[in-house]
């Protein structure tokens, strides 16, 4: 749980970086971050692999939250 928390918060980042030249990341708008919905999905279906027999039970359930 704590990895899919860590990828999404990631992938939320990544929409504030800039890259140029140079990395830059927007310092008010970093502290305006907000993790959404589609962080966790995206993050679920593109980062997280689940280690234990619970990857049959992890694709049923991104199927059903992209449904809602």
């Amino acid at each position: 749980m704590e990895g899919l928390v860590r990828a999404a918060q990631s992938t939320a980042m990544n929409r504030l970086i800039k890259a140029a030249s140079k990395v830059e990341v927007d310092p008010e708008a970093m502290e305006k971050l907000l993790v959404n919905r589609a962080d966790f999905l995206h993050a679920l279906e593109n980062d997280i692999k689940p280690v234990s027999g619970n990857f049959i039970m992890m694709q049923k359930w991104t199927r059903s939250q992209q449904n809602l």
